[in-house]
């Protein structure tokens, strides 16, 4: 034990070798920055704010304690893994509001340290970034709410000016949740540029469900405000908002594929029918690709399949990027990809020959690898066109696309292979594959869904034929 610990220790003072100077230059500028700007902002704010008195360290070990108990409850109910909001804002943002500036920039330390030990290891410069940006986000949002509300820190005003407190607290909140957002995007964007700024900054319904926490965070500051015994009864409405949260995450990850976040197989060919549907019904083409990597067990061989796991991930990132965000994008399986977006012939082949040209010009580097040169990567792909005034089914489309896969493949790879559906298909590979495929998915998902879930509810070469 006392010489895994000396290791640890070694570990920690060999600075060049540590993680986060594996970083792009442009997002260890960022990391850098806030880091230092936190740590900047906690000495001077201690020095001339300082901590307040016994009740302001009461009420703050009070919200830490609180939101620790959710983190353990989220825990025990095997919340899933990957990207996941943890309404935290509920806790610290009425630490950033009613309590003195350096509690703010310490909000999220608590928080971090038990996901370390307890659910969710991370590198650790990722939870010093997370804690710094979270507390410089909370540090300026309570500043702001101070000077629009003329108070420092509130206390009986609450009572006096509810209504002006109020949407004081709502305009601070949103304002800690855009810096704390925008922080943390640049620094995963500049990271892997490969990554969209619509993909990390949220869609329409992440949006809401950040209002929700910001105005849950709000609700709890004025209970605070009136009395800190009032954290107790308001803890079982917090538990429950994050299960119902906690369920429509489980839901979706019934959907996605795990790995690279995009849809599974069976999601993916439930949605195509959808969109063929409506396609046919306006009368527009539609388009339906799929996509092969080169010998990509090579990557596996070569460099370990973690290193390909991380490839596939940012293969899915390239996808995200050259494709719209309407458009349907899953991974059927392995290093399959499939995608379905409005187009002609033409617009059809401009973008499978982009994403074909984007893939095989680009080195994916990844942490794991030491030398920093990157995994070549080339893909195959095949797409099919249905025209505005043709109809057919999904299981046709895809099998239309399958054959202009496979019309690629053995033309070479690397290169994109392109056709309208005219007439029957007959492809090389076993035509029933994508049903299979996908209902065998959509079983593990739903098997995997009830599992989780915590209680059952009601309710460069384009060829042409």
């Amino acid at each position: 034990m006392r010489l895994m610990h000396v290791r640890q220790l070694r570990g920690l003072l060999a600075v060049r070798s540590w993680p986060v100077w594996s970083l792009p230059r442009p997002a260890l500028a960022v990391v850098l920055v806030v880091d230092v700007a936190a740590g900047t902002a906690l000495l001077t704010s201690s020095v001339f704010d300082g901590y307040g008195n016994a009740r302001d360290l009461a009420v703050f070990v009070a919200f830490c304690a609180s939101a620790l108990f959710c983190l353990e409850i989220a825990r025990r109910l095997d919340e899933p893994t990957g990207a996941h909001l943890d309404l935290m804002t509920v806790w610290t943002l009425p630490i950033a509001l009613l309590l003195p500036s350096p509690f703010a920039l310490l909000a999220a330390v608590p928080d971090n340290a038990w996901s370390q030990w307890r659910g969710r290891p991370s590198l650790l410069y990722r939870r010093i970034f997370t804690v710094a940006a979270i507390g410089l986000a909370h540090f300026a949002g309570g500043q702001a709410f101070r000077a629009m509300a003329g108070v420092h820190p509130p206390g009986d005003e609450w009572g006096n000016h509810a209504a002006a407190l109020l949407a004081a607290a709502m305009i601070a909140g949103c304002c800690c949740a855009a810096i704390n957002a925008v922080l943390i995007a640049a620094a995963i964007q500049l990271s892997n540029p490969t990554t969209s700024w619509r993909a990390l900054l949220g869609d329409r319904e992440m949006l809401t469900i950040y209002g929700v926490e910001v105005s849950t965070g709000v609700t709890m500051t004025a209970l605070v405000a009136q009395s800190p015994v009032l954290i107790l009864p308001a803890l079982p409405a917090i538990i429950l908002l994050h299960r119902s949260l906690l369920h429509r995450q489980l839901t979706a990850a019934a959907r996605t594929d795990a790995k690279t976040g995009l849809l599974n197989a069976a999601a993916w060919q439930r949605e195509l029918e959808r969109e063929l549907d409506r396609a046919m019904r306006k009368r527009t083409p539609i388009a339906v690709m799929l996509m092969d990597l080169d010998r990509f067990k090579s990557v596996n061989d070569t460099h370990g399949h973690l290193v390909g796991d991380e490839v596939l991930v940012s293969i899915a990132d390239v996808l995200r990027a050259e494709l719209r965000n309407h458009d349907l994008i899953g991974r059927f399986g392995g290093e399959e990809f499939v995608a379905t977006f409005d187009a002609d012939l033409e617009q059809a082949t401009e973008i499978a020959e982009r994403i074909r040209r984007c893939i095989a010009t680009h080195p994916f580097v990844t942490d794991r690898m030491a030398d920093g040169v990157g995994v070549a990567v080339t893909a195959s792909i095949g797409v099919t066109v249905l025209e505005a005034d043709r109809r057919a089914g999904a299981d046709e489309l895809l099998a239309a696309a399958d054959a202009s896969l496979y019309a690629a493949k053995t033309a070479g790879r690397n290169r994109v292979h392109i056709a309208p559906l005219a007439g029957p298909i007959r492809t090389a590979s076993e035509p029933g594959r994508f049903r299979r495929a996908a209902a065998s998915v959509g079983s593990a998902a739903r098997s995997e869904h009830q599992r989780l879930s915590p209680a059952p509810e009601r309710p460069a070469i384009v060829e042409q034929d």
